[in-house]
């Protein structure tokens, strides 16, 4: 399913989010349309500084919870509704999407997501992001794994927020190909009919540790494709496999080397795009 994140260009937050989890398989379900400020959400938990000030507008797009996974008929929820069921239900995800007016450090979007779960007594609350890069438009998705921490006796500040999980700076236009990778690992797989499930799915594919793996296991993968489809022509060592495989390993440091300085916009963007090389 080829996702499309353009609507963050063509629409407002709030509907393009309600677009974009649309696409993931979840019907959000919030019928309160109109956009907050930071300290109408946060309230005690707002604090006159940064990261709160860049904060432009807050939507509430709805809450992830059993009934939508499983297909009930409802009209959904407002504001007040929706925070009267997240402070009696723990099962489930209350979805906020916030446009900032400045590019957004990882510990200034950590903060903002622990404020926001503050605000709900039982509830996790995840994050949609809206900023620009460089005059580019993105979006960051942000998780809290508080569920783990679950203390409803306690109201201490900060009690039952855990590790914040940060899939970051998703361009809108010319997403990188392994955003969108994992998007598309987000959509809802058939079977799944409790937040609970869907919760442990997106924590798994979010997960750093899981993402390295995967890369590495790509990159050996191809490592070993290339030692049997390339070779390197004679120089001072003579061990054909040796060669190979030394002049194989170095190729690849460069390439990842190049891809870093291209990702921190130091080389022209199109230099790993296959269809533009040699023109």
């Amino acid at each position: 399913m080829n996702l499309n994140l353009t609507i963050f260009n063509t629409d407002n937050l709030y509907n393009a989010t309600k677009g974009l989890f649309e696409q993931l398989g979840i019907r959000l379900n919030s019928t309160t349309t109109q956009a907050f400020t930071a300290n109408d959400i946060l309230k005690e938990f707002y604090k006159e500084r940064e990261p709160f000030a860049s904060v432009r507008q807050v939507y509430f797009a709805g809450l992830i919870n059993n009934g939508i996974l499983q297909n009930s008929i409802f009209d959904g929820y407002t504001l007040d509704e929706a925070k009267e069921q997240a402070n009696r239900n723990y099962e489930g995800l209350m979805l906020f999407a916030v446009k900032l007016d400045k590019y957004p450090t990882r510990t200034e979007i950590s903060e903002l997501t622990r404020a926001f779960n503050r605000v709900s007594r039982q509830m996790p609350v995840g994050l949609l992001f809206n900023y620009e890069i460089e005059g580019k438009n993105a979006i960051s998705l942000a998780l809290s794994e508080r569920f783990l921490y679950k203390q409803a006796w306690r109201r201490e500040e900060g009690e039952k927020v855990g590790k914040v999980i940060i899939l970051r700076d998703i361009l809108v236009e010319n997403t990188h190909a392994g955003h969108l990778h994992i998007l598309q690992d987000l959509i809802k797989p058939a079977g799944i009919s409790t937040y609970n499930e869907l919760h442990s799915r997106w924590l798994e594919v979010l997960d750093v540790n899981i993402l390295n793996k995967n890369f590495f296991k790509e990159l050996s993968n191809w490592y070993f494709w290339a030692m049997g489809n390339g070779q390197f022509p004679d120089d001072k060592e003579k061990d054909k496999e040796t060669r190979n495989a030394t002049n194989l390993i170095r190729l690849i440091i460069r390439i990842i080397f190049i891809w870093f300085i291209k990702e921190k916009g130091l080389v022209h963007e199109n230099l790993f795009e296959a269809k533009l090389m040699g023109k």
